[in-house]
C-alpha cells in the first residue's frame, strides 16, 4: 500500500488518491510546508503512474523542490519584500548580536544566485523562525518553500512548452483525461495513442507537422 504521509492517507488506487489530493485541498493550512512538500511530491509521482488528472496549484508548488524542477519563484523578490514589510524596525539575535531583520533579508536575496534554492530555502526557514514570522504563513507571508519555489499567479511558471500554449504538464493531463483520450482516438491510430499515454512529450515530438494541428484542434475544442 502506498501512502501520501506518514504511513497515512492512502494514494495505492485512483479513487484513492483523488479523495486524499482533495483531503489534502481542503486541509492544507493544517500541514507543515515541508509535510506539504512530501505529499504533494508522493501525489504528483502517484498520478504520473496511474495517468490520473489533479488540477491542483499546490500539488505543482510543493512538489517541485523534489522532482528535479528548483527553479527559483519568479515572485521570490516580492515574497521577501513582504517579509521586509512585516519586519520593519524589527531587531533579532544571531550569534548573540543584535541584527537589523531587513539587513538579513536583503542578504538571502543578495545570495540568491550564488548558491543553490536548497540552500536559500533553508537560510529562509531560519529567518522566518529567528524572526517569529512562522505564524504569519498562509496569512500575511508565504511560507519558506513557497516563497522560494512556488507562485500562486503562475504554478506552471518553469514548465516548457512543447506544441501550441501546452506545456509537459499540459499533455500530461490530456494523457491522463479519458474524455480526452477518446477523442483523439478518432484521428489517431492505436500504437500512437499507446505512445502519446506512455510519454506525452516524445509522442508530440515524433508527430508531423498536419498531425500537431490535428491534435491542438481536438484538445482544444
Amino acid at each position: 500500500m502506498r501512502y501520501a504521509l506518514k504511513e497515512k492517507y492512502p494514494i495505492e488506487t485512483s479513487d484513492q488518491l483523488e479523495k486524499t489530493a482533495a483531503y489534502f485541498d481542503r486541509y492544507l493550512s493544517r500541514f507543515h510546508p515541508k509535510e506539504r512538500m512530501e505529499f504533494a511530491t508522493a501525489i504528483e509521482k502517484r498520478a504520473t503512474d496511474l495517468h490520473v488528472s489533479l488540477s491542483y496549484p499546490w500539488i505543482t508548488n510543493y512538489s517541485r523542490p523534489v522532482l528535479c524542477k528548483s527553479s527559483i519563484s519568479p515572485d521570490f523578490e516580492r515574497n521577501m519584500d513582504l517579509r521586509k514589510h512585516a519586519c520593519l524596525n524589527k531587531m533579532i539575535v544571531v550569534d548573540s548580536k543584535e541584527v537589523k531583520a531587513n539587513d538579513l533579508i536583503d542578504k538571502i536575496k543578495d545570495s540568491v544566485t550564488k548558491q543553490s534554492s536548497y540552500t536559500t530555502v533553508d537560510a529562509v526557514f531560519e529567518f522566518d523562525k529567528l524572526a517569529g514570522l512562522e505564524y504569519q504563513w498562509d496569512k500575511a507571508i508565504l511560507d519558506p518553500i513557497m516563497t522560494v519555489f512556488g507562485s500562486l499567479n503562475n504554478p506552471k511558471f518553469d514548465s516548457e512548452v512543447i506544441i501550441g500554449n501546452l506545456t509537459e504538464n499540459d499533455l500530461k493531463k490530456i494523457a491522463a483525461d479519458k474524455g480526452e483520450i477518446e477523442e483523439l482516438k478518432g484521428m489517431f491510430q492505436e500504437h500512437l495513442i499507446r505512445k502519446f499515454i506512455e510519454n506525452p512529450k516524445k509522442a508530440i515530438a515524433a508527430l508531423n507537422p498536419i498531425e500537431k494541428e490535428a491534435f491542438l484542434k481536438i484538445v482544444k475544442k
